[in-house]
């Protein structure tokens, strides 16, 4: 197998969309680059250690630009009828929340909270699937299968995923993952938060991804998985 993409301790690689945010992940907002590294294309970064939200009611708005609200209405209902999250409209006064935007290609988020309000980009390809994802990131989720102990449970075959998609397949530093404890956090294969098996592969029928121990790598779409839901309860459930 390829060995995964080479990074010093702690870091992220991230990348530089058009409109200069930089992105770690595939879908998960670092924030913009600076003016003075205006032109840069990728890099490494060490990002501070993710915060969780003070409250589990958490303000949100969508701008008027975004063309179809449909998924984020859908996936803000799910939430509030399947978990302690509680997404509510901005009120006058509320100084941080979620700001739903459009953009011409991501589906990302912050990971975690950032302070302020902080956007989740919405293009033409986020469903309802891909806005829960993101709003999972936004609650300090990251991808399962980015997990320090990923490799109990699951092997990367490197040699199958194109070459500008390997460092989606990396794992996230310790300050990005919450220490939980217990077996609700043992790995899920089933979660929202993972990859398909065959996520970014060369060609059709390639696993990237595959289970250890003959369990199916199949994650939930359009809902949270079982753990997925007792994670949220275990940070927010208060």
């Amino acid at each position: 197998d390829r060995f995964p993409p080479q990074l010093a301790a702690a870091q992220v690689y991230f990348q530089v969309t058009k409109d200069g945010y930089a992105v770690t992940a595939g879908d998960i907002l670092m924030g913009k680059v600076l003016p003075e590294q205006k032109g840069i294309k990728d890099g490494a970064y060490l990002p501070q250690e993710t915060r969780l939200w003070p409250s589990s009611t958490i303000p949100f708005m969508i701008a008027k630009e975004v063309g179809n609200s449909q998924p984020i209405i859908e996936a803000i209902s799910y939430f509030n009828q399947n978990t302690p999250v509680r997404f509510v409209e901005v009120e006058e006064g509320d100084e941080e929340g979620i700001i739903f935007l459009p953009h011409e290609e991501l589906c990302a988020s912050h990971l975690g909270r950032v302070g302020g309000f902080q956007p989740i980009f919405i293009s033409g390809r986020c469903g309802k699937s891909e806005v829960i994802h993101e709003l999972m990131h936004a609650l300090g989720f990251v991808h399962e299968h980015s997990r320090q102990d990923r490799d109990r449970f699951v092997k990367v075959h490197w040699q199958n995923i194109k070459e500008e998609f390997l460092f989606q397949f990396n794992k996230m530093p310790d300050q990005l993952v919450h220490n939980y404890s217990g077996s609700v956090f043992d790995f899920d294969a089933e979660s929202i938060m993972l990859y398909p098996e065959e996520a970014f592969a060369k060609t059709p029928g390639l696993k990237t991804l595959e289970a250890i121990g003959g369990t199916r790598i199949r994650p939930s779409r359009n809902e949270l998985s079982r753990m997925d839901r007792e994670r949220v309860y275990y940070l927010y459930g208060r």
